[in-house]
Parts: structure tokens; C-alpha cells; sequence
């Protein structure tokens, strides 16, 4: 059914109908007492003795002993992800007597849980977060309040997410300032503040050096975590791998994960042993280190490629963890996925976000001003790329410097969109340095340099960003004396290609001659294969408007759902990263389409409900005359997207 009969059965029907953020009371069940300062927790029994003596400790009712012995446990990688459990038992039993940091570590056990190990129970997790954080601690209110804003339809009500985190960072919890400093970029639930964010980002290294030193492995993490990308301190590689190697080595398995990144990112990146941190960051829980392990097997980087396995990893990881989202949606985006949805990919994107995800916030953001969403909400968005930019959160120049190279929203700044691609380069960001690598090769706002682009091309390629291995190929096999470098160029492609970049398949199989035509061929196939599905998939919402009316006898609530339709169709084509002129054309076109349908609908419901026929029919023939030129569009479309021999 097309977009003329669903509105027309709609709107004939229609004629013929016409003749607080209240905080939750804590449980009193754990003592308070231990944390009347925030300081001052009584000290194990069995002190740093061997797990044998804590574990008898333990049994003995000595509660900090029963969480010292389940850190110990977590350190013997022998007992594989089974150690979890008895962990968590062991902290289940040091919360019993009392002792609030094991219903803190306890709550972290459960939240993400184990495969068949340990079941994930959220309620529990936010229970013993939500005690422990009354008891005053303020890592376990950092935790609630990052799983409030996490999961805001479950939490809302109860839990006030930024209070929480508010609190927390004002305790010395680091990874609470973190959290907040992101929300406070973004604007989420309070105003967008630059400044503000990145002194939050730097007090949360500071309490985190110190919290760090205590023994504190979530507090090491986050410290190595912002000295390996530079958020809030200088960056500082060895410093940051040492960190992490502490807090990987005593059990914290995100620490593996993110030693896993180091190893990774390094001037000679050691591919197996990153993947090793990941699998094992993996099968003790952390769904980011499941989503590493995922990637790292759709790409074959340090391991044998399996694309089905990382990408159903990579889901369940960000099924686990909203944080742990961003390889699927970013798959999406690049149109490499199985299911490249950009619907889809904007539903993680706003799961990310909410979970903290730079790049899940600004690509958000960044759809924002591709779908031309008027002025305020425009201003907005590049408003909240620009204060995370300057905050220092990675990633949101990266996004910030896509928004000025491509005009949308802001003027088109190719100077700036360089000096901006510059900054999140160096920090590590792999589609920062290919983008810059690109601009540099053809001289886009920055002096060109062949040499300097294909240094920074290498340096996306080996960070695991395929696309980058792509590019460089094309234009080595393109430069003058490509006869020298043709060989070089196709080992490029051909590593592009085993790490899943379907262009540069095509690529190497080719002719030098042969690959301007094939590149151009290839991007117009991809790039048609987005409208043609996203054009599809409005038509299925309309089309599922219509039987919902249909349902309902409500022909005026029926014709209200047409426009939301209509209107999400209308902004998922407006964020299509289109480059072919003729494709933006036919989506220009397509929208103008859409927008004029999605407001007379509404005209015409205002009829029906008000009993005005005459608005009613004034509205339909004005839809009428532009839904005459839908088939001619949808024939245009279809005649450049067909397959030619």
C-alpha cells in the first residue's frame, strides 16, 4: 500500500464520521555507623593474609574479612567465571553482618551477573545500592545514580539520578564526578555547562588518585581509564597500563577491559594479548569487555574472525549494558552491520547516552542537526557537542568537527573541523585521525600532505577501524609511482577486507584502473540501500497507523498517528549520511513529502474532531496534490538504485 491510499482511507473515513523526583527512603537494614564520616572502615581480620585465613575470618562473623576473601577470590583466574559467584556470596554474607561495602560490591555483582554463573537481578542490585548509598557511601550512590539514569523508566520514580551523582562526587567518588561531568555536557536533566563539566572531570581524577591509593580498584580503573584517553589530566600511557594491570591482576574485570584498550591503541599494538584482556574482562562480567571481545571477533583482530559470534556478543553485551552499545550502533552507522537499521542505531544511541556514552550522546546530537530539527533544537544540540568538546570528554570533538566539515546546523568550517579532528586524534580516537587523514590527503582546511595522511590513516587502521585500512589502500594504489606501491596498496585492502569492509573486497580484487569507478559504484549502492529501506520503513509505520485506526473506530486519533509517522520517517532519512547529489535530491524531496503529510493530517483531525468537514476536505486536496508526485519519486529512485550489469 502506498502513502496516497493510506491517507486516503484515513481521511475518507474520517469525512464520513464528520457529516518530583522524590528520593526513596532507604533501608535502615545496614548499619550506618561504619561510615559516619565516609572514612573510618574497620580494618579485616585476617589483614592481608592468604584467602584460607580471611575465609575462616569470614566464617567467624568478621564481615570485612568475608569481603577481603571474595577480592581474593576474584584474583584466582584458576576457578574461571565460577569465582564470581563464590565472590558474591562471600559479599553476600559481609552485607548480612552489616559491612555496606559488600552490599555495594554485591549490588555490582548482580547488575551485570555472569553466564551461568551468576543471574543478573537488577531489583536486588538497586536495593543494595540504594541502602548502601544511605549508609553514606558514596560509591555505591555513584552507582545509583548511574543505573537511575540508565534506566530512567524503572528508576524515576524513586530515585533522583543527578542528586545522586551529586552526591557522590562531593563523597570522592570519581567515577560519580565522571558520570556527572557527562550529564552536565550534555544537558541531561540539568543545564549544559562546559566549565562545569571539566572541573568535575578533573576533580574526579584528583579523588580517585587518592581513593586509588587506598586500594580502591573501581576508583584505580577510572583514574587509568582518564590518564589512557585524557579526560580531566594529561594523558599518560604507562601510568594508565600500570593502573589498569593492578586493577586487572586483583580482580576487577573491567580493569582487563581497559588494559585491553591499551594494548590496542600503543605505538605497536599487540592485537592477541588485547583480545586475551577482553575475553577474560568478558567471562568475569564486564560487558564492556564483552563488547571488546565482540568487535574484536567481527574484525579478526587477535583472533579468528567470526562476524556472527562478535556481532551476537556485541548485542548481549549492550543488552547487559547500555554502555556497552556502542560497537552495534557504530556498525550500524557505517552500514557493516547485519541489520543496519538507522532506526535502530538511534534507539542505542539514546540507550548509550543515557548510560553515559559520549559517542552515544553525540551522535544523538549530531542526528539532531543532520534531520534539520529547527533552530531551538539545533542550538541545543550544538550547543551540547560544543560544551562536551571543551569539557574534555573524548569523542566530542571528533563528533563536533563532523558537524563543521559537513555544514549541518553550523557554518561549514573545514579549518575548524580539522583542528577539532586534531584534538581527538591524539587522544586515541580512531575516526578522529581517519577523518583528519582524509582532509589532510586532500587538503580540506588543512595544508595537504600525503605523507602526514597516510601516518594517520595507519594509525586508524591499526587501532582497529577497517575503513581507515581502506582508504589508505585506495590512495596508494592511486599516487604517483603506484606502480611501486601497488603491492603495498592491495595488502592494505586485503586487510581491510578480512577485518569486514565490504568496499575494500571489491577493491582487491580490482585493477587500479578499475577502482575509482568501482569506489563511486559501491558508495551510491550503499548509500541507496539506506534511502530505499528508510522510505520503506515509513511506509510500514503508515500502514501500521492505518490498521491501528482501524482497530480503535478512531479515525481522528487514526489520522494523529499517520503524522507521528510520518514525522519519524521524516527525521530518520534527514539523519542518512548522504553524499551522492541526485540521493539528496530524491530524500530532499521525500521530506518536503513527509512534513506537508504529517501537518495536514493534523488539519484534518482538528476537522474531524471539531465537526468542520470543509477544513477537513481543504486539508485532503492539499495532500492530495502532493502525494501526486509519489509515484513518480518512488519511480525515480528505484530506477537509480537498480542493479546495473
Amino acid at each position: 500500500m502506498g502513502l496516497r491510499a493510506v491517507f486516503v482511507a484515513l481521511v475518507a473515513s474520517s469525512l464520513a464520521m464528520t457529516t518530583g523526583c522524590g528520593t526513596r527512603q532507604p533501608s535502615p537494614s545496614v548499619s550506618s555507623s561504619l561510615f559516619a564520616s565516609g572514612t573510618g572502615l574497620p580494618a579485616p581480620a585476617c589483614g592481608t593474609k592468604p584467602l584460607a585465613v580471611c575465609e575462616a575470618a569470614c566464617a567467624e562473623g568478621d564481615a570485612p574479612s568475608c569481603s577481603r576473601a571474595a577480592d581474593l577470590v576474584m584474583r584466582e583466574r584458576a576457578r574461571g567465571p565460577q569465582r564470581v559467584a563464590v565472590a558474591a556470596t562471600m559479599h553476600d554474607r559481609a552485607c548480612t553482618l552489616g559491612f555496606t561495602p559488600g552490599c555495594r560490591e554485591l549490588g555490582r555483582l548482580l547488575e551485570r551477573g555472569v553466564s551461568g554463573t551468576l543471574k543478573s537481578d537488577i531489583d536486588k542490585a538497586f536495593d543494595l545500592q540504594d541502602r548502601t548509598c544511605g549508609a553514606g557511601d558514596a560509591a555505591a550512590c555513584a552507582e545509583l545514580g548511574r543505573m537511575a539514569l540508565s534506566a530512567p523508566a524503572r528508576a524515576a520514580v524513586q530515585w533522583n539520578g543527578l542528586e545522586l551523582l551529586e552526591r557522590a562526587c562531593e563523597g570522592g567518588d570519581g567515577p560519580g564526578c565522571r558520570r556527572l561531568a557527562h550529564a552536565v555536557a550534555f544537558g541531561q536533566g540539568t543545564p549544559v555547562d562546559a566549565a562545569r563539566a571539566r572541573k568535575l572531570l578533573q576533580r574526579g581524577v584528583t579523588v580517585s588518585a587518592a581513593a586509588c591509593d587506598t586500594g580502591d580498584l573501581r576508583a584505580c580503573v577510572q583514574l587509568g581509564r582518564a590518564l589512557l584517553e585524557g579526560e580531566g589530566t594529561r594523558p599518560d600511557g604507562v601510568r594508565a597500563a600500570a593502573l589498569l594491570g593492578r586493577a586487572c591482576e586483583e580482580g576487577n574485570p573491567d580493569g582487563c577491559h581497559w588494559l585491553g584498550v591499551y594494548h590496542g591503541r600503543v605505538a605497536t599494538p599487540d592485537r592477541a594479548l588485547a583480545t586475551a584482556l577482553h575475553r577474560q574482562a568478558c567471562e568475569e562480567g564486564s560487558a564492556l569487555g564483552c563488547q571488546g571481545l565482540g568487535d574484536a571477533l567481527v574484525r579478526g583482530s587477535g583472533t579468528r574472525r567470526d562476524v556472527a559470534q562478535g556481532e551476537a556478543l556485541c548485542h548481549r553485551a549492550c543488552d547487559a549494558s547500555a554502555e556497552a552499545c556502542d560497537t552495534v550502533s557504530a556498525r550500524i552507522d557505517e552500514g557493516l552491520a547485519s541489520t543496519a537499521e538507522p532506526s535502530t542505531a538511534r534507539r542505542l544511541h539514546e540507550r548509550a547516552c543515557a548510560a553515559g556514552s559520549t559517542r552515544g550522546c553525540g551522535r544523538l546530537a549530531l542526528d539532531t542537526l543532520r534531520a534539520s530539527s529547527g533552530p531551538r533544537a539545533e542550538a541545543h544540540a550544538f550547543q551540547q557537542l560544543g560544551a562536551a568538546c571543551h569539557a574534555g570528554l573524548v569523542g566530542a570533538c571528533a563528533q563536533l568537527g563532523e558537524a563543521h566539515a559537513e555544514g549541518t546546523g553550523v557554518p561549514r568550517d573545514a579549518r575548524r573541523a580539522a583542528s577539532l579532528w586534531q584534538i581527538d586524534c591524539e587522544a586515541g580516537v580512531p575516526h578522529a585521525c581517519q577523518a583528519l587523514g582524509e582532509a589532510t590527503l586532500e587538503g580540506r582546511g588543512v595544508s595537504a600532505d600525503p605523507a602526514r595522511a597516510q601516518a594517520l590513516l595507519r594509525k586508524a587502521c591499526d587501532a582497529g577501524l577497517p575503513s581507515s585500512c581502506t582508504v589508505l589502500g585506495y590512495h596508494r594504489s592511486m599516487s604517483a609511482g603506484a606502480s611501486q606501491s601497488g603491492s603495498e596498496a592491495t595488502t592494505w585492502l586485503e586487510r581491510a577486507c578480512r577485518e569486514g569492509d565490504p568496499l575494500a573486497c571489491t577493491l582487491a580484487a580490482a585493477t587500479p584502473e578499475q577502482r575509482p569507478a568501482l569506489r563511486k559504484k559501491f558508495q551510491r549502492a550503499r548509500e541507496c540501500a539506506w534511502l530505499v529501506e528508510g522510505i520503506n520503513r515509513g511506509v510500514e509505520r503508515i500502514e501500521a497507523s492505518a490498521t491501528a485506526s482501524a482497530e480503535e473506530a478512531s479515525d481522528a486519533k487514526g489520522l494523529r498517528q499517520l503524522a507521528s509517522a510520518m514525522e519519524d520517517s521524516e527525521r530518520e532519512i534527514g539523519t542518512l549520511r548522504l553524499t551522492d547529489p541526485t540521493l539528496l535530491q530524491h530524500a530532499a524531496a521525500y521530506r518536503t513529502m513527509a512534513r506537508t503529510i504529517a501537518n495536514v493530517s493534523r488539519q484534518v483531525a482538528s476537522g474531524v474532531e471539531e465537526g468542520d468537514p470543509q477544513r477537513s476536505l481543504g486539508g485532503f486536496a492539499a495532500v492530495i496534490e502532493v502525494l501526486a508526485g509519489e509515484g513518480t519519486l518512488v519511480d525515480d529512485i528505484n530506477e537509480l538504485c537498480s542493479p546495473t550489469p
